[in-house]
């Protein structure tokens, strides 16, 4: 049922460009129209300032990140420090894995009681604004991808941007 409200707004909002721009614009409701926003480049997959909008959302939320980097040197040299640490992490996690299992006290797993599930539509879900961490960062990216997946634009220059971002 969700997701025929969705194609409803979405059918809606190919048309309606001003709501449309003010969705992507608004840092409140962005991440909670993400299934519309890959309708809606389907209803228009010709649409270069659609999907030039949805990247420069994204691009802009990653520019902070990208300059941190930049900072701390070469992406060589990031990457080598990086997967150090997750090495070291990784170590000390796998002792804590073994311990684990060779005790006693391992618990069978449990099945859901799906009885009480209720699939009512839920109100779309409004953030003061886009938090800055991994999830969110996430989020965006995804909702690129598929508004992209779902397009079909024909300028090279702004499609190898696009992929060369993601």
């Amino acid at each position: 049922m969700k997701g025929v409200f969705e194609y409803f707004i979405a059918y809606y909002l190919k048309d309606d460009i001003e709501l449309r721009k003010s969705i992507i614009d608004s840092d409140s409701h962005y991440l909670s129209y993400s299934n519309e926003l890959e309708l809606i480049a389907g209803f228009n997959k010709k649409d270069e300032d659609f999907i030039r909008d949805i990247f420069s959302k994204t691009k802009s939320f990653y520019d902070q990140l990208n300059d941190d980097y930049r900072k701390l040197g070469s992406i060589d040299k990031n990457l080598y420090n990086r997967s150090q640490e997750v090495n070291k992490k990784l170590s000390f996690s796998r002792n804590g894995i073994k311990n684990l299992m060779n005790s006693e006290n391992i618990n069978t797993p449990k099945l859901l009681n799906n009885s009480n599930f209720n699939s009512e539509i839920e109100i779309k879900k409004i953030h003061e604004s886009i938090e800055f961490n991994s999830d969110n960062l996430e989020k965006l990216l995804f909702i690129l991808c598929r508004v992209y997946r779902n397009s079909n634009i024909q300028n090279n220059e702004l499609t190898n941007e696009i992929l060369d971002f993601i």
